[in-house]
């Protein structure tokens, strides 16, 4: 069995020096804009003007460093989940915040790297498991003042649901696919309406 390569500690600077975030910055924006197989460290290393040695100087391995950037991504979106969901109408909002292309897009990459590796699908999985449960308390909330019937609309199941409509429609948006989307928000959204009424807040929008 292989040891896995120790990062180094930060020599001449501390743990978040201008290479650092440059670093971290520049995997994230090629997740998000290329697709995991664009992120190696060559292609990192040109995007943050750095040198390729200096990513394994700081983060010892590509697993590493890709866990940091999901971590910072999570970190990040938790608090802003929390903004999203702390409204009269958390369902709407969290339908709508599914929906974004700016929540939707890294998360898929994280997901499909999650498959791939080990390292990166145990912190996929533990952050998951948080913003999930902060999800479905909001939820269970707001259904709770709806007085709609928990045992019709379990709360992790609406948020799973939501969830998994909204990652259906952006996967296949993505390719020109939309044959029944259109029908399928329709309905997902008539339903909404059922627990919460129609829409009454703007649709919310990730801080950039």
């Amino acid at each position: 069995m292989s040891r896995r390569k120790q990062a180094a500690p930060p020599r001449g600077g501390h743990a978040d020096s201008a290479s650092r975030l440059a670093i971290v910055d520049a995997a994230a924006r090629l997740l998000a804009e290329e697709g995991y197989a664009a992120v190696t460290t060559r292609r990192i290393a040109a995007k943050a003007s750095v040198t390729s040695p200096l990513i394994y100087y700081y983060f010892g391995t590509l697993d590493d460093l890709l866990v940091e950037v999901f971590r910072r991504h999570v970190d990040q979106a938790l608090v802003e989940q929390a903004r999203l969901l702390d409204v009269e109408q958390p369902l709407w909002a969290l339908w709508d915040m599914t929906r974004s292309h700016e929540y939707s897009a890294i998360g898929a990459e994280f997901v499909a790297l999650a498959n791939h590796r080990p390292t990166v699908r145990e912190a996929v999985v533990h952050y998951v498991q948080a913003f999930r449960a902060m999800q479905a308390e909001a939820v269970s909330a707001a259904l709770r003042r709806r007085g709609a019937d928990p045992d019709r609309f379990p709360a992790a199941a609406v948020v799973l649901l939501l969830q998994g409509v909204a990652n259906v429609l952006a996967t296949e948006h993505t390719i020109g696919l939309d044959l029944g989307h259109q029908e399928l928000a329709t309905l997902v959204e008539r339903q909404l309406r059922e627990i919460e009424g129609p829409r009454q807040q703007p649709v919310p929008q990730l801080s950039a």
